[in-house]
């Protein structure tokens, strides 16, 4: 199982302790909790490599506006400009 898997409901977990203990009041102005209990997410040891535009060597480099131009002349989609906008923006 992906470390990934188990971290994500532990954050869950962790953002509703520590409301209950610093932001969530009772009836009477106190904290559900007094302290938060520490929980410990498991390392990333799953993360994902660098993504190769394509190329089979698998260097890493940085993905220029050229290579990245060069990618979406050769998919020739009525969306490459939208594409184009998209990778700008990081997403």
């Amino acid at each position: 199982m992906f470390h990934r898997t188990i971290n994500m409901p532990m954050e869950v977990v962790r953002r509703i302790l520590n409301l209950a203990a610093s932001e969530w009041l009772d009836e009477s102005g106190m904290t559900w909790l007094e302290h938060a209990p520490k929980i410990r997410l498991l390392p990333r040891n799953d993360v994902r490599g660098p993504y190769f535009l394509g190329r089979t060597d698998k260097t890493v480099q940085p993905v220029t506006s050229t290579s990245q131009r060069h990618v979406l002349v050769r998919r020739k989609h009525r969306l490459s400009e939208p594409r184009n906008l998209w990778a700008q923006m990081g997403r």
